[in-house]
């Protein structure tokens, strides 16, 4: 709004008589500003307290693995019988980077 005022562009709200030329303009459009900066501020923190909470009892927060830990030891064992990531990834439905990631997840420490 401070660009159209320097700009001398002259913005009416038909809905709430708002002019931003007038300094009760301005003012109002400010305030409605600060409004809704702390409407989002408020939604953050309640949304990592709702995070944290979940977190607390246990939740998965994310998207849900793609493949089970029986099934990444599956991964592990039709490796080990020489099956190729191609096939592996045909039987299981998954991307050629998730069985990747399966088998790197399983090779550290």
């Amino acid at each position: 709004m401070d660009e159209f005022r320097l700009r001398g562009i002259r913005f009416l709200s038909l809905t709430q008589d708002t002019d931003i030329l007038t300094f009760e303009g301005r003012f109002f459009v400010g305030l409605r500003a600060l409004v809704a900066e702390y409407e989002l501020e408020i939604i953050r923190q309640r949304t990592k307290a709702g995070i944290a909470a979940a977190r607390k009892r246990g939740a998965q927060i994310g998207r849900p693995k793609a493949l089970s830990a029986a099934q990444v030891e599956m991964v592990i064992l039709m490796r080990e019988q020489h099956i190729t990531n191609a096939d592996i990834v045909g039987y299981f439905g998954v991307s050629s980077r998730t069985i990747t990631r399966a088998l790197n997840q399983k090779a550290a420490p």
